[in-house]
């Protein structure tokens, strides 16, 4: 089998059955991880000290694409073990069973692509657009999460594109919001809109991408940019997620929008053996009213921090290639936290400490 890497991604090659016109292709992902949490973020004054916790996390995802002729393609990702987004969920066994990730028929017409079925929602930069849970060895993090914008990671929707030599410029077309429990300004049938440009100008690649939903009264924008330079894969992003609340003020309905803005860098160097990395990701929410610059909400009985005002990760590990590209072990150390509110006035920076050892496959 064959495995080509892209910029961080991965491009699986695996059993290929060919018939006249186009081919079937048939392949796998799955990741497993052992991870301790030193779950300081938890201590606080008035606390009990948290004890150390010891997770695991596993995930299968089965891959089919096929050609059908020289014009029509057909993409699907189906996870069979895991949690993690997906478009279709609980057809057997709940969150964290059977879900159709992604699945969609593409017919080219010269430079234009259309395609219809479950895509990946044009948000977020690169830094969503490249991200599968099922191999990148990334911590988990706010900034991967929908945190009020119009959709999660996976939607049915349409797309047109148009490609060109060295740039692309896609539109998606999806269902909006509707009657969202927060105050939104959608209360019946419409669409959401996504635009997405790309370019590869020598090998630098930019994305820009720019979205309106709820009835066109929220939007959000991202860039991003990626690359190589000698054996070093990198990529930026920024997104901003301007969410419109309708709130009532005397006989007019006006808006309150929160602005979610997040940040994330992220470093590959890959030799023959090894490939160290280095992420960090940076969320911040401000709220029109009653803004408060922390984490308002304490963990709860589960020990899990509800992030609902900032959150920095920093992590760095590396991955390992003595077997090939086929298995790849990893380790990684995060840092992971924010500022938390204390009682009324006080607040006070608290993160954890996180060891994951693990290893990645694909056929």
């Amino acid at each position: 089998m064959k495995v080509t890497r892209v910029l961080g991604s991965v491009l699986l090659v695996g059993s290929t059955v060919a018939f006249a016109d186009g081919h079937v292709k048939v392949g796998g992902l799955f990741r497993g991880e052992i991870a301790t949490n030193d779950r300081e973020s938890t201590e606080f004054p008035g606390s009990t000290a948290a004890q150390r916790t010891i997770d695991n996390k596993a995930y299968f995802n089965w891959t089919l694409d096929a050609q059908v002729n020289e014009n029509v393609t057909v993409d699907s990702e189906i996870r069979l073990l895991g949690g993690g987004a997906g478009c279709v969920e609980n057809f057997a066994t709940g969150a964290n069973g059977f879900r159709v990730k992604h699945a969609f028929v593409s017919a080219n017409m010269g430079a234009v692509r259309a395609s219809a079925g479950c895509h990946k929602v044009r948000h977020g930069g690169w830094n969503n657009m490249d991200y599968n849970e099922s191999y990148d060895v990334r911590p988990d993090s706010i900034a991967d999460e929908d945190f009020g914008i119009f959709h999660p990671t996976y939607a049915p929707s349409l797309e047109v594109e148009y490609v060109h030599s060295m740039w692309s410029v896609a539109l998606q077309v999806l269902d909006d919001v509707k009657g969202r429990p927060d105050g939104g300004w959608n209360d019946k049938e419409n669409i959401a809109v996504a635009l997405d440009w790309r370019g590869n100008f020598a090998g630098i690649q930019p994305i820009v991408q720019f979205g309106l939903y709820d009835s066109e009264q929220s939007k959000f924008w991202a860039v991003g940019v990626k690359g190589e330079m000698a054996g070093l894969w990198w990529d930026i992003n920024y997104a901003s997620y301007m969410h419109s609340k309708k709130v009532q003020k005397g006989n007019k309905s006006d808006s309150d929008e929160d602005t979610a803005n997040r940040a994330s860098v992220h470093l590959q160097y890959m030799t023959h053996f090894v490939t160290p990395f280095f992420y960090y990701s940076w969320y911040d929410l401000n709220k029109k009213t009653n803004d408060v610059d922390a984490n308002q909400q304490r963990p709860r009985a589960d020990l899990d921090n509800v992030y609902d005002d900032n959150q920095q990760v920093f992590s760095a590990g590396a991955r390992f290639h003595f077997w090939g590209d086929n298995v790849t072990p990893y380790i990684a150390v995060d840092r992971k936290g924010g500022k938390f509110l204390i009682g009324t006035n006080q607040s006070d920076d608290q993160f954890d400490m996180i060891a994951r050892i693990g290893a990645s496959a694909w056929f």
